[in-house]
């Protein structure tokens, strides 16, 4: 059974979770890159309804890869050695480590997961740092990706990242418009047969029912109060406002049945959301 609270090193999450900001806000700049996630039918695959492992999971997944990857295929190698040779004879030489140090290496350290560093496994190979070339790094990189640690690595900023951002209900808004355009131009005849019965019809999910997991999500996320009119519909002060479970993005337009596509409601407010209508609150309770 898996524990219901997280570990939070908060070592690399607002990064991250401003990079996903940033892409989620400027979509067109990053056009091609994004392609890679949902392009080439692989939306398809994020048409099974309310899977734990979300498509805004998946999304935090690719960015934090794409990042990690792109930090590592831009490494000055030629710099690190020269400051290391300006600092060696001056500095101990355990301390001289941190200048072999490779971005991958600094956020295992700061994420407390055990490996094996970049000049340690030059000694490992026969190899010396100085001597050491842009093949080493790739060939350093590709055994972490081998070994699972990659995989590992970015499964602990994914859960820290998730848990910041799904507070953010204007951001979520964004990721399932972004992903809703992909989504609604899907045919079935284009699918694979085994995603094919998620599909009301081309470009759009059949409704289901809302796996209680995710009505216990966002009803903490969203304390018991409908977004839109902050009516208390918890049941605690009355129990004549019957909660809504609202598509944030509605399903006619491409919604994914998704735990992040998900807000409270009150019934009034849900009545009178258009269903077409991509509408949410950037509202919040404040804690005190």
């Amino acid at each position: 059974m898996q524990s219901g609270r997280i570990k939070m090193e908060h070592y690399a999450t607002y990064y991250f979770a401003n990079i996903i900001d940033g892409i989620l806000s400027d979509q067109f700049s990053y056009i091609r890159s994004l392609n890679d996630f949902y392009g080439e039918g692989k939306i398809q695959w994020l048409a099974k309804p309310f899977q734990k492992y979300s498509a805004f999971h998946q999304f935090i997944d690719f960015v934090v890869n794409s990042v990690i990857d792109e930090e590592m295929s831009k490494i000055d190698l030629e710099s690190l050695k020269k400051d290391y040779l300006n600092r060696k004879g001056f500095i101990p030489e355990d301390e001289l480590k941190e200048f072999t140090m490779l971005p991958l290496n600094t956020y295992f350290h700061n994420y407390k997961i055990t490996h094996t560093s970049f000049e340690e496994w030059l000694k490992e190979n026969n190899k010396k740092f100085l001597l050491s070339t842009e093949d080493d790094i790739y060939d350093y990189y590709n055994e972490f990706y081998l070994s699972g640690e990659i995989e590992y690595l970015i499964e602990k900023i994914r859960e820290e990242v998730f848990f910041v951002m799904f507070s953010n209900r204007g951001l979520l808004r964004n990721f399932n418009i972004m992903m809703a355009n992909i989504l609604s131009g899907v045919e079935l005849d284009d699918l694979d047969m085994e995603n094919q019965i998620y599909f009301k019809e081309n470009g759009i999910l059949k409704r289901v029912n809302i796996p209680s997991w995710t009505k216990k999500a966002v009803f903490y996320r969203d304390r018991g109060r409908c977004v839109k009119c902050n009516k208390d519909i918890s049941g605690t002060l009355s129990f004549q406002n019957n909660i809504n479970f609202d598509h944030i993005v509605p399903l006619a337009v491409g919604g994914l049945n998704d735990v992040t596509n998900i807000q409270l409601m009150c019934e009034e407010c849900n009545k009178k959301k258009n269903c077409l209508t991509c509408d949410t609150s950037i509202y919040y309770e404040k804690w005190y």
